[in-house]
């Protein structure tokens, strides 16, 4: 009987590491989408739309994620090394002295910023 215990509880150990594993935030995220209300005005942009003038790709923000809690943010104009730690499912991410709450829902991480959401794929 404690074979058979020892079994399942190595099993679902197992199990347990590969699934914290497989949902990670570890990785590559790029632009999907971004809506909100900007003075009034609501919006909606997806990759591959264009907006005043720009086509908006996946490259629009980057934001990678190593195992060691560090990273890189890029987009917008903007280019920087990033810290991050993850707290029941929410990525916070801090750059010069600023941090970030990204929410991780799947495969995706969003954040808000003045009434306007703007949503990571992971790659």
């Amino acid at each position: 009987m404690r074979k058979i215990l020892l079994s399942v509880l190595t099993s679902i150990i197992v199990a347990c590491s590969l699934f914290m594993t497989a949902c990670s935030a570890v990785g590559t995220y790029k632009f999907e989408k971004m809506y909100g209300n900007n003075n009034g005005v609501s919006i909606e942009i997806v990759q591959g739309q264009e907006f005043y003038g720009q086509t908006i790709t996946k490259d629009f923000v980057t934001l990678v994620l190593n195992e060691d809690g560090t990273g890189q943010l890029n987009g917008m104009g903007i280019t920087g090394q990033i810290t991050w730690v993850e707290e029941y499912g929410v990525i916070k991410v801090t750059a010069d002295g600023g941090t970030v709450d990204f929410i991780k829902s799947g495969n995706t991480l969003s954040f808000t910023l003045e009434d306007i959401t703007i949503v990571l794929k992971k790659q």
